[in-house]
């Protein structure tokens, strides 16, 4: 895929239900500048003309005209790059492992209520990211 975003000069991510923009987030990982609808994923990760450009709306625009157009102060290079910047620090293997160890230990740091197959052990119980490392 980084062959694939890297050729194009602009990613658009038109949908009405991405709960997360994956396609969004490898864009913006090949430093490609984004513009996409106010999904619930998208507005997590985009950062209106800052990283990327946020659409308000999931209408289509009636004319040329009320097309959005990137203002002229914005550089769509600057975006791409500050949209990696995102990516790595929002998405990155360390923070992912210890966000996914909090998830299976559940509400209880001590328990995960998770057990291998039959056996009483909670595998994830004690874990952190650095017994991974």
């Amino acid at each position: 895929m980084p062959a694939f975003y890297s050729a194009v000069d602009l990613f658009a991510l038109c949908s009405r239900t991405e709960s997360f923009g994956l396609a969004l987030a490898e864009a913006m990982a090949c430093r490609r500048p984004v513009i996409a609808t106010p999904t619930s994923g998208a507005t997590r990760q985009i950062s209106h003309l800052h990283n990327g450009w946020q659409l308000d709306s999931f209408d289509p625009p009636r004319s040329r005209t009320q097309s959005p157009r990137w203002p002229p102060t914005a550089r769509p290079r600057e975006h791409g790059n500050k949209g990696r910047d995102t990516v790595i620090r929002q998405f990155n293997i360390d923070l992912t492992l210890e966000q996914t160890l909090r998830a299976l230990r559940g509400p209880s740091r001590e328990q995960s209520g998770l057990c291998r197959p039959g056996t009483n052990e909670q595998p994830f119980a004690a874990m952190t990211a650095e017994d991974c490392a």
